[in-house]
C-alpha cells in the first residue's frame, strides 16, 4: 500500500493544477467578454456620436449666397409678394412707398446660407401626405447669374418639427428645419420696417418741449445746468436736474405700439392733421432728435394715434403713458 502513495500525490497535484489553469482560462474568457462587451458599447456610442454630428451638419439642399439675390418672393396672406434689391436696397415690388425691413428679408435669405436636409424620403407617398399638393408657402429666388430657386414648404412632421419641402422640379420630398417656414412674415406689417423713439441720455439732451392745448413746457440744457421756460418765454429758471432725469426716463419707456398705416394720407383720420398735443427732444446729435405729434384716442380708448413729425407713419402709443407725460406742469420742473 505504501509503495502506491506517490501516485495518489502526484494525481492529487495534477488536479490541483488542472484546476487551477481552468480557473484562469475562465477568468480570461470573463475578462475578454467584458473587454469586448466594453469595446462593443464604446464604438456604438461613437458611431451613434459620429451620425448626430453627420446629422447635425447635414446635407446641402439649397445653397444661396444674400449677395447674390436679387429678388425674393413668398406669399403673405395668400398673396404672392415680390421684394426686389436694386443697389444693395430692398423695394416691394408691387407697392414702391412700403417701408421694407432689411434685416427681416436678410433673416429669411440667411435659413437658405445653407438649407441642410435632416431627411430625405426618394419615394414620397401622396403629396397630400406631406402638405405639398397644396404648398404652405412657396420661397422664389432669382440670382444675378440668372439662375432660380424655388422651395415648397409642406406641414411639419408632428414628431421631429421639421418640415416637408419639395424644391425646384425634383420630386423627392426632404425635411428640413423650421426656421425658413417661421421666418416668413404672417402679416405685410410684419416685415415693414417701423418707425421707432430714440432714447435719449440726460447727457445728450438739449431741449424737451410738451405741449398740450395752450399749456407749453420748455426745458433747456446748456454746457452744466438746466433751465425751465413755461410758454415762449426766452428767459428760463433754474430746474430740478432729478425731475428732469426722471422724465427722460419716461420718454424712453413710451414704445410704439400698433403699427396702423405705412403712409398715412389722411392725417384727419387720426387727428393728426393738426395734433392738440406734441412732444419734442432734441439732442446734440440731430439723428437722435424727434417729435411726437400726438392725435385722437383709438376705439377702445387704451391707446392714442401717434406719428413722427415728417413720417407718413401712423402708430399708437399706450394712452396712459402719453397722459401722465401730458399731464406734467412746469411748476414740477423748477429747482427747490
Amino acid at each position: 500500500m505504501r509503495a502506491q502513495e506517490p501516485i495518489v500525490i502526484i494525481i492529487s497535484e495534477g488536479r490541483k493544477i488542472m484546476n487551477k489553469f481552468v480557473r484562469l482560462v475562465i477568468a480570461a474568457c470573463v475578462m475578454a467578454l467584458l473587454f469586448g462587451g466594453w469595446h462593443y458599447l464604446r464604438k456604438k456610442n461613437e458611431d451613434a456620436a459620429r451620425w448626430e454630428e453627420e446629422k447635425a451638419k447635414g446635407e446641402i439642399l439649397v445653397e444661396v449666397d444674400p449677395e447674390m439675390v436679387q429678388s425674393l418672393s413668398f406669399s403673405i396672406n395668400g398673396t404672392e409678394t415680390i421684394f426686389v434689391k436694386t443697389d444693395q436696397i430692398w423695394t416691394m415690388q408691387q407697392d414702391a412707398f412700403f417701408p421694407v425691413d432689411e434685416a427681416g428679408v436678410e433673416k429669411i435669405l440667411s435659413t437658405l446660407h445653407p438649407l441642410r436636409v435632416s431627411r430625405v424620403l426618394p419615394e414620397p407617398e401622396d403629396l397630400a401626405s406631406y402638405g405639398l399638393d397644396l404648398p404652405v408657402n412657396t420661397v422664389r429666388i432669382e440670382q444675378t447669374d440668372g439662375s432660380e430657386v424655388k422651395v415648397q414648404l409642406g406641414d411639419k412632421n408632428e414628431g421631429t418639427g421639421d418640415v416637408y419641402v419639395k424644391v425646384d422640379q425634383d420630386d423627392t420630398v426632404y425635411t428640413v428645419s423650421p426656421a425658413l417656414l417661421e421666418s416668413l412674415p404672417a402679416d405685410q406689417m410684419d416685415i415693414a420696417r417701423s418707425d421707432s423713439l430714440t432714447d435719449i441720455s440726460e447727457y445728450e439732451a438739449q431741449a424737451i418741449e410738451i405741449q398740450t392745448g395752450e399749456k407749453m413746457i420748455r426745458l433747456l440744457h446748456d454746457s452744466s445746468s438746466w433751465t425751465v421756460a413755461e410758454g415762449f418765454e426766452e428767459e428760463g429758471k433754474a430746474a430740478d436736474e432729478e425731475a428732469v432725469k426722471a422724465l427722460l426716463n419716461e420718454l424712453n419707456s413710451l414704445y410704439m405700439g400698433d403699427f396702423v398705416e405705412y403712409y398715412c394720407t389722411t392725417p384727419e383720420k387720426y387727428g393728426l392733421d393738426d395734433p392738440l398735443s406734441s412732444i419734442y427732444v432734441y439732442s446734440q446729435e440731430e439723428m437722435y432728435s424727434y417729435g411726437l405729434l400726438i392725435g385722437n384716442p383709438t376705439a377702445d380708448e387704451n391707446s392714442v394715434y401717434v406719428q413722427l413729425e415728417g413720417s407718413m407713419q401712423v402708430h399708437t402709443l399706450t394712452k396712459t403713458a402719453v397722459d401722465e407725460i401730458l399731464s406734467h406742469t412746469a411748476e414740477e420742473f423748477l429747482k427747490k
